[in-house]
């Protein structure tokens, strides 16, 4: 009756716990629920796959304010049970830490807020008594107390990287602190191992849930007549500098010079993290006159995005020192044609089995994004083959479930080593 009204699977894995003592895992993200960005998706989608495997009972810990915490509660997303939390989108069980900030996100190396979340802190770790502590974000000082705490109980600590090796000095001495704790390190593309001291214990591992972007039959068009036999260029990502709107849409007019029937649609958060960004761009497309050209919209649900994807001839993914890039997995899995900066991160992304998968071009050099665009839309025929391999690659490389599995596997034989 439990394991049905929790979801738990019945399917059966090799070296089975009772469900009675499951291998205890307490994840730490600054959020999870309420801020819709790669790494909170990322996280819902890790946790509901890892829910497959019965040994392993996932605990949540992340910041939320206390009016989005009771809304999630009275509209039932969250369910309340006991004096304990379960969110079955994710499979998982819930503690947050309850507290009222400032903006949408908690600045947890912000004193005052650091010191409200190690109030509530040791209260979580006595309640789930975990194995192994996962933390996500070994930049913030909160989490540095979580592994230090995590290592007097004698439990297990793995940290995950899912930046770029790219790190501000001041950030990097707080990551060096947490690491000292750390029995085993992950990153999401080789390039951010590097912020790791110690390679020989330390692996990428990385998925997407391509699921929800492979299938076609879900499709509904959304370009609209106006833009019916353009080509069209799609990027969604938030607006900020590291995403490189100015860049792409400064490249894209050069297009519209040469005489190219071309549209462009960027669609993400317009109040973020880096709101002035998002002005910048907007003012940038009426100085240009590209009002009729180039769409800006704000975030969309995950079905509006996957319609895009397929009703667009390419996607554009300028983006500067990303870590991994989820957008260009969604991409690959509905078989887009993908242009990407090859710095990074994305690097990782930009073949398989040798063969290309993406047109590369060099985000340093402004020239070269202009020149990867004309190319596609002049002959966009001759990279079919690119949109196929692609497609092939994330389902068979970057799916959640093959993530999911090395995740246990590395939690399983940390665990065994460390007894």
């Amino acid at each position: 009756m439990i394991s049905r009204l929790f979801g738990f699977s019945r399917k059966k894995s090799r070296n089975v716990r009772r469900l009675d003592n499951p291998i205890k895992v307490l994840r730490f993200s600054g959020d999870y629920l309420i801020i819709k960005r790669g790494l909170q998706i990322g996280l819902q989608d890790l946790n509901r796959a890892m829910s497959e495997f019965e040994d392993i009972c996932t605990h949540q810990v992340f910041t939320i304010k206390p009016y989005d915490w009771k809304q999630l509660i009275l509209s039932g997303e969250v369910i309340s049970t006991n004096g304990k939390y379960w969110h079955e989108r994710s499979k998982t069980w819930l503690n947050p830490i309850i507290f009222e900030f400032e903006d949408d996100f908690a600045q947890l190396n912000r004193l005052e807020y650091s010191k409200e979340y190690l109030k509530q802190l040791p209260a979580i770790f006595d309640l789930v008594k975990p194995d192994l502590v996962h933390i996500h974000g070994s930049h913030l000082r909160v989490h540095t107390q979580a592994a230090r705490i995590a290592k007097q109980i004698g439990a297990t600590v793995v940290c995950t990287w899912h930046g770029s090796g790219a790190i501000k000095d001041s950030l990097l001495h707080i990551h060096r602190q947490t690491e000292k704790f750390v029995d085993f390190a992950l990153g999401v593309c080789k390039d951010g191992l590097q912020i790791f001291e110690k390679p020989s214990k330390s692996k990428v591992i990385y998925g997407v849930d391509t699921c929800k972007f492979s299938d076609s039959t879900l499709v509904q068009k959304v370009r609209g007549p106006n833009w019916d036999k353009s080509f069209v260029f799609f990027y969604p990502a938030c607006y900020s500098s590291q995403k490189n709107q100015l860049q792409l849409i400064s490249e894209f007019k050069k297009l519209i010079d040469d005489g190219f029937d071309v549209r462009l649609h960027c669609m993400g958060q317009t109040h973020d993290r880096d709101e002035l960004y998002y002005y910048s761009v907007f003012r940038l497309v009426q100085e240009l006159k590209l009002n009729d050209k180039v769409l800006l919209s704000d975030y969309e649900n995950q079905s509006v995005v996957r319609n895009w994807y397929y009703d667009s001839d390419c996607v554009v993914l300028p983006s500067i020192g990303e870590g991994r890039s989820r957008t260009m997995i969604e991409a690959f899995s509905c078989g887009c044609l993908v242009i990407a900066s090859d710095d990074a991160g994305m690097l990782d992304n930009m073949s398989y089995n040798q063969k290309i998968c993406a047109v590369g071009f060099n985000s340093n050099n402004k020239g070269e994004l202009y020149d990867a665009m004309r190319l596609v839309v002049s002959d966009s025929s001759r990279f079919q083959d690119l949109g196929i391999r692609a497609k092939r690659f994330a389902e068979q490389e970057l799916n959640i479930e093959k993530c999911a599995r090395e995740h246990y596997d590395l939690y399983k034989s940390i665990l065994i080593k460390n007894t």
